[in-house]
């Protein structure tokens, strides 16, 4: 029996070296080398045997005779290693799985982390403050404007509303969806095609649609709906109303004068025009003179008279006589149907005109002094509430001439709304 002793290794994690297991194998030689055989010795029977026998196994002992006493590593199930124990004393070595404690802290040199542990949940592996190693860190926000919310998956959210231009710097390119520039005006140019050389040209899309470019305008207007060519305006007056018509490369837009039947132009030359019409100021009567009555001739005209007719105590205004009349003879609010009224007055005396509405429109009223005391006892003729006077709203008017008559009318103005206007004073008498 052949006793060898083989190295082993001791208190430690990883499996025999290289060097090692040749060592063992060296032992198992030198033992066998070292046996005296004698020729006719007593030695009958030579076997090799151990008690590793997870480790190793031994074929063809003993021998007899002749022959050769073989030595391998027993079969072991894939990922197992010969190794010591994971940790306490010395043990003889075994096969079996790796375990954490076999395996060095690997330094980043050699490609790994250098650390011993694994970071808390949510970190990241970063390069240390000296960029000597690696350690973990936790994504925290950076300002109010970046939200970092750690779970399952990091997301870093932009909050739009907490940026504004003061917290950038720099200008964005065009191509970044930006100008390029630092004030509205040279952003403007920079959008646009090349300005200089172009003077007089306007914007329009290229053939290809993919671009503005700076186009010459043509000298004259070359289509309108079906005409084509160098097209002319040219104006005209036929027609009963406002039209347009196109004839070859002439577009003629046709004005005729105003009439009883065409809606247009009022010329210098006489005209008969139909429909009523509102004037906003009072119209100015060439042949009148100021503080004369208007009243229509046997042609129709429109002429100005000075004086006015009595029939002994009977005055006779635009041929109404005084039993027509409304005689006041203190403060008083006109009525509608008031519309020759005597004022005979022994004192001032205020006239309001009746409220102002559409039915109104047209209607005159002529106010006379009858007893000559106007400039002793004023007359002040005042509108409603709201109610315009000559332009002015509340307006009034003092009659303050002995014997004065006034002629008050209602007229439309723009807007559909409607004023009182004076539109004859003069002296009676």
């Amino acid at each position: 029996m052949v006793d060898i002793s083989l190295n082993k290794r001791s208190g430690q994690g990883g499996p025999l070296s290289n060097a090692e297991v040749d060592a063992n194998w060296t032992t198992i030689e030198n033992a066998f080398a070292g046996l005296a055989v004698a020729g006719n010795g007593t030695v009958t029977s030579v076997g090799l045997s151990t008690t590793q026998t997870s480790i190793l196994t031994v074929g063809s002992s003993p021998v007899t005779t002749s022959g050769t006493i073989t030595i391998n590593f027993a079969a072991q199930s894939e990922k197992r290693f010969l190794a010591g124990p994971t940790s306490g004393s010395a043990a003889v070595p075994t096969f079996r799985g790796i375990s954490l404690t076999d395996i060095p802290d690997i330094t980043t040199a050699k490609g790994g982390t250098g650390l011993s542990a694994i970071g808390t949940a949510y970190q990241l592996l970063r390069t240390n403050s000296g960029a000597t190693g690696l350690d973990y860190a936790t994504i925290a926000s950076g300002s109010s404007k970046v939200t970092v919310t750690n779970s399952t998956s990091i997301t870093i959210d932009i909050v739009e509303n907490q940026i504004s231009r003061a917290n950038l710097t720099g200008t964005t390119p065009i191509n970044g969806g930006g100008t390029g520039a630092t004030t509205a005006q040279t952003a403007r140019l920079a959008l646009l095609p090349a300005i200089a050389t172009n003077a007089g040209k306007f914007l329009k899309v290229n053939a290809g649609e993919t671009d503005v470019e700076w186009a010459t305008p043509a000298s004259s207007v070359s289509s309108v709906n079906s005409l084509t060519g160098a097209l002319t305006i040219a104006a005209g007056s036929t027609g009963t109303d406002v039209n347009i018509s196109p004839s070859g490369t002439t577009i003629t837009i046709n004005i005729p004068s105003a009439s009883a039947t065409n809606r247009g132009v009022i010329t210098t030359g006489a005209q008969t025009i139909a429909g009523v019409k509102t004037f906003t100021s009072a119209p100015i009567m060439n042949t009148t003179t100021p503080n004369q009555i208007l009243y229509s001739g046997a042609s129709r005209e429109v002429a100005g008279v000075d004086t006015f007719t009595f029939d002994g105590a009977t005055m006779i205004v635009p041929n109404v006589r005084e039993t027509t009349c409304t005689r006041i003879t203190s403060t008083s609010t006109l009525e509608a149907f008031d519309k020759y009224i005597i004022l005979d007055q022994a004192a001032a005396i205020d006239v309001t005109l009746p409220a102002i509405e559409a039915a109104l429109v047209g209607q005159t009223y002529v106010l006379k002094d009858i007893d000559g005391v106007c400039a002793t006892y004023n007359v002040t003729i005042k509108v409603a509430s709201g109610d315009y006077l000559e332009g002015t709203i509340n307006g009034t008017y003092v009659m303050s001439v002995n014997s004065e008559c006034i002629q008050v009318t209602a007229l439309e103005v723009a807007g559909s709304t409607y004023e009182w206007f004076i539109t004859a004073r003069y002296k009676v008498g």
